[in-house]
């Protein structure tokens, strides 16, 4: 028994001692509870998805940077689907965004259904980085035989961190947000 104990503790050391040779790969959701493994490269000033990893479920979609989602922002044919909620929707979204929130996803496919049937790229988007509500309205619309799907991963907090035009509910353009940014420290005396 005390050997058994022995390689127990060795292959718990061996362990901890190898997952600090490997770069971290979690990034913390919006929700406090939920941490998801999701690599991300550092480019310039904005977090990109880094290449997913094999065995990931969401591979089969194209991960759009905050960069490409801006270049098809406003092309025709390109419709933004936002996977939050419809009370989120209507405080704030992409300008020209249909609401698609995943838990009422057949209720807003079957009112916009023309719409998303005319596009020729359809770009779910959500609560951003550690947020897969878009990855999964992607999959709903893959089940509805829709191949034009990418998913702009960065979403709304890319969105509104990089001073993006913003739209209401009513369709009207709202002030640009403000990013958020910690307060400086007060100084020593």
């Amino acid at each position: 028994m005390f050997k058994h104990l022995l390689a127990a503790l060795a292959f718990v050391a061996a362990g901890s001692l190898a997952a600090k040779n490997e770069a971290p790969t979690a990034v913390p959701s919006p929700h406090a509870s939920l941490v998801v493994n999701q690599p991300v490269a550092v480019t310039g000033a904005a977090a990109v998805p880094a290449p997913k990893p094999a065995g990931d479920p969401w591979a089969k979609y194209k991960h759009l940077t905050f960069a490409e989602a801006k270049a098809l922002h406003g092309e025709k044919r390109v419709l933004f689907l936002d996977a939050r909620a419809k009370t989120e929707w209507d405080q704030g979204h992409i300008p020209g965004a249909l609401p698609m929130p995943l838990g009422e996803f057949d209720k807003y496919y079957d009112l916009y259904k023309a719409k998303i049937q005319k596009a020729k790229v359809l770009i779910p988007y959500c609560h951003g980085i550690g947020c897969h509500l878009s990855d999964k309205v992607a999959d709903k619309l893959d089940g509805k035989g829709f191949k034009n799907v990418q998913v702009f991963f960065g979403g709304w907090p890319q969105w509104t961190q990089n001073n993006m035009p913003v739209e209401g509910g009513d369709g009207k353009v709202l002030p640009t947000p403000t990013p958020v940014t910690p307060a400086a420290a007060p100084a020593a005396k």
